[in-house]
C-alpha cells in the first residue's frame, strides 16, 4: 500500500488552511474579476458617453445636408411649374433630370397637354433662356445654327445667332421637319457647339433640348432616325390628364389664368436670379 502524502507544514509546525487560502484566492479572483467588470462597464459607459456626444460634433448617420437641400430644391421647383401645368409631376421630374445629368428629353404627347407650357414654366422657375423653333418642311439647318450676314457698315460678314444659343430650346414637332434639318442638331446636342463657316461657336451652359412629338398623325412627318433618337436621354410620355385635373384645368381658366403671361400666374424664379452670365465669354464664341 502506498502512503497518502504528508500535507506540507509552516515553520511553526501547523498544517496552513488550504481551503481558506483557496477560498482567498477565489475570492481575489472574484474580485479581481469585478474590477474587470467594472472597467469593461466603465468602457462601454465611456463608449455610449461618446456615441451620445456625436450627433452634438455633427456627425450624425442621416442623409447629408446636400441631398435635402436638393430634395427641398425640386419640391420648390415642381410647385412654381405647378402654378402654370396642372399634373405632369413626372414630366417635371424627367426634364429636371435631364437638365442636371446634361441630357435631352424627347416629350411624346397628342396635343393639348402642356408640352409647350410645362417647357416654358420650367425656364421661368429656373430663370434660364429659352427659345421655341416650330419644325415646319421648309425649315433649314441654318434657321436653328444660324448663319453668316453681310454687313453693309463693316463690309464684312458677321455671324448671327440662331434660336439653338440658349440654355433650353423646345424643338416644338421635331419630326415634321427633313431629316437634313433634323441631323442640324446632332452637333449641338452631343458637343455642345455648332460649326458655321467651318469654325465651331460654343453653346451657353446649360444647354438643354425638349424636343416634342404627336404620336398621333404621321402623315407628312419624318420620323427620327436612330442617330437622332440616341441623343435623347430619356423620352417622356405625357398622358391626358385625369377628370380632377381637367376640372382644375376649366377653373383656372373659369378664373382668368393666361398660359401666355406666366408671371400673372404667379410663376416666379428659384432660385433667385444672379448676375452671372449663362453665356460663354466672346472668346470661347
Amino acid at each position: 500500500m502506498t502512503d497518502a502524502p504528508t500535507p506540507p507544514t509552516d515553520d511553526t509546525g501547523r498544517t496552513p488552511d488550504v481551503e481558506g487560502a483557496g477560498g482567498a484566492t477565489s475570492a481575489g479572483a472574484t474580485s479581481a474579476g469585478a474590477t474587470s467588470a467594472g472597467a469593461t462597464s466603465g468602457e462601454a459607459t465611456s463608449g455610449e458617453a461618446t456615441i451620445a456626444t456625436e450627433p452634438s460634433t455633427g456627425t450624425t448617420s442621416g442623409p447629408p445636408a446636400a441631398a435635402g437641400a436638393a430634395l427641398e430644391a425640386l419640391r420648390r421647383v415642381r410647385t412654381e411649374v405647378g402654378k402654370a401645368v396642372v399634373g405632369q409631376d413626372a414630366a417635371v421630374s424627367g426634364l429636371l433630370i435631364g437638365l442636371i445629368a446634361g441630357g435631352h428629353v424627347l416629350l411624346e404627347g397628342v396635343p393639348g397637354v402642356a408640352k409647350t407650357l410645362l417647357v416654358r414654366s420650367l425656364a421661368a422657375a429656373l430663370s434660364i433662356e429659352t427659345r421655341r423653333v416650330q419644325f415646319t418642311p421648309d425649315l433649314m439647318p441654318g434657321d436653328i445654327t444660324g448663319s453668316l450676314i453681310y454687313d453693309q457698315h463693316r463690309g464684312d460678314f458677321t455671324f448671327r445667332e440662331g434660336p439653338v444659343f440658349t440654355n433650353l430650346l423646345l424643338a416644338d414637332e421635331i419630326n415634321r421637319t427633313p431629316p437634313k434639318t433634323q441631323a442640324a442638331l446632332l452637333e449641338a446636342m452631343e458637343e455642345r457647339q455648332v460649326t458655321v463657316d467651318g469654325s465651331p461657336r460654343r453653346l451657353p451652359t446649360p444647354f438643354l433640348v425638349a424636343a416634342t412629338q404627336n404620336p398621333v398623325e404621321y402623315e407628312g412627318t419624318y420620323p427620327l432616325p436612330e442617330a437622332q433618337l440616341d441623343r435623347f436621354l430619356l423620352k417622356l410620355h405625357l398622358e391626358l390628364p385625369d377628370r380632377d385635373d381637367e376640372i382644375e384645368v376649366l377653373r383656372r381658366h373659369a378664373d382668368g389664368f393666361d398660359p401666355r403671361n406666366l408671371a400673372a400666374a404667379g410663376v416666379s424664379p428659384w432660385p433667385a436670379p444672379t448676375t452671372c452670365s449663362r453665356r460663354p465669354p466672346p472668346c470661347e464664341r
